[in-house]
């Protein structure tokens, strides 16, 4: 063989080692790339079902409000000391 073939048969042997790494650095990045995915479904899952919960505590808290004839008048009470002072 002469001297070229040999340089050119080099080199393609260190491409291919090149793009062997490559294909397997792209499989690893897609592996950990669906379960970043699969994180965020499932966080969105949580998120949901907790915003659930919460719509059905107050949900209750109003209804025992009802209930009892009482309500949160804090608000209320902070408008009127606020349109108090401007007059």
């Amino acid at each position: 063989m002469s001297e070229f073939e040999n340089v050119t048969l080099r080199l393609l042997r260190e491409i291919r080692a090149d793009q062997k790494e490559m294909r397997e650095d792209m499989a690893n990045l897609q592996r950990r790339v669906s379960s970043m995915e699969r994180s965020f479904g499932n966080l969105r899952v949580e998120i949901a079902e907790t915003n659930h919960r919460l719509d059905r505590l107050v949900n209750r808290t109003e209804r025992i409000e009802r209930r009892l004839d009482i309500f949160d008048n804090s608000f209320a009470e902070s408008a009127e000391k606020f349109e108090s002072k401007d007059d």
